[in-house]
């Protein structure tokens, strides 16, 4: 007896910049760790900061750092306020990495997707049971992976 049966699933994946921010941080700490802190330095100004940092780190991280309460405006420039802080984004990047998805659920998903750090696929697995219950053999197999943009049960090859 040969019993055959299909499950998708939906998961989550890595874009390369989502890569890039668990390799080496979030923009919002990468501004936050080219920044001195408060009283200890020369205040550094948003054309300085995009010089160390690069522009998208700037564009990105700034506002989000601030938002954090990591940095803040000093005189003509930036500097940190916080000695330690919490990479949220990289914690949820590796949550997502691990495991397709996130605790928080869809909301959390959503933000990611928005800041293109991760893509939503759908797995398409298999599973093919061969044989009496005393002698069962069990194969499972990823037979593909590809985009789902509308949820499990639609399938493109983009």
């Amino acid at each position: 007896m040969i019993v055959y049966t299909t499950q998708d699933e939906l998961i989550h994946e890595l874009t390369g910049e989502g890569q890039d921010l668990v390799t080496n941080g979030s923009h919002e700490r990468r501004v936050w760790a080219a920044l001195p802190f408060k009283g200890e330095g020369t205040p550094l100004t948003p054309v300085e900061l995009k010089g160390r940092v690069g522009e998208q780190s700037v564009k990105v991280g700034q506002g989000r750092a601030i938002k954090a309460g990591w940095i803040a405006k000093d005189g003509a420039g930036f500097v940190r306020v916080v000695q330690d802080i919490v990479d949220a984004t990289v914690v949820e990047l590796q949550t997502v990495a691990s495991t397709g998805t996130l605790p928080t659920g869809e909301k959390g998903l959503a933000e990611l997707r928005k800041r293109n750090l991760i893509s939503k696929r759908c797995a398409i697995l298999f599973r093919c049971d061969i044989g009496i219950e005393a002698h069962m053999r069990t194969y499972l197999k990823q037979a593909a992976v590809v985009h789902c943009n509308q949820g499990p049960g639609v399938h493109s090859d983009r």
